[in-house]
């Protein structure tokens, strides 16, 4: 199997994937080998489980889906938002994993983060799509907030729920707890054409 080499950018928040550059050298990190590992895994469920791809690539292969991934370190918590282009489709996905900085082990869940309608990608750049530019969505997609007034951090992820004739822009904020993910709020806020 051909697993890519992985290119990890060093982002900060709030992460705003319109103007963050994958492919810029001084950002890119390397990580060790438990994190890295916990990343190729994710990848490889990715071609198996969602893309359906076999062990002989023959169709296609990993390097094919993966885009890259993205390191957003906070205080707590660091998130690996591996991106991934759906084969056959050709859609923006994503996988978020949260890395506890303190107990050195991953969250046991991890979030699909689906960007599909936000950004497609290009020579293995993403770009803001179409309808991303018409509804002028210019809202990061990650950043953090106090949302429970705790003194830590949770997550607030933004994206556009796109099903062929309706637009809403989602938001969902996320906390990270004993070694657990869980949904603090929720809300679609549908966008007139």
């Amino acid at each position: 199997m051909t697993l890519p080499d992985l290119s990890v950018t060093d982002a900060s928040f709030p992460l705003n994937l319109s103007i963050l550059n994958l492919k810029d050298k001084k950002n890119i990190i390397h990580l060790n080998d438990d994190i890295e590992s916990k990343i190729k895994q994710t990848i490889y469920a990715y071609y198996f489980d969602v893309c359906m791809g076999d062990s002989s690539e023959t169709q296609f292969k990993v390097r094919d889906i993966y885009v890259g991934t993205i390191r957003l370190h906070d205080t707590f918590q660091t998130l690996f938002l591996i991106l991934f282009n759906h084969i056959p489709g050709g859609e923006v996905n994503s996988k978020v994993l949260f890395y506890d900085n303190q107990a050195k082990v991953f969250c046991d869940s991890l979030f699909d983060f689906n960007l599909h309608a936000l950004y497609d990608t290009n020579n293995g750049k993403l770009k803001p799509s179409n309808l991303k530019q018409e509804l002028k969505i210019n809202s990061p997609e990650i950043e953090l907030v106090d949302f429970d007034k705790d003194g830590r951090n949770e997550f607030k992820f933004t994206r556009l729920f796109h099903d062929g004739t309706a637009n809403a822009i989602e938001t969902a904020i996320l906390k990270v707890a004993n070694n657990r993910l869980d949904t603090l709020d929720f809300e679609q806020i549908w966008k007139e054409d």
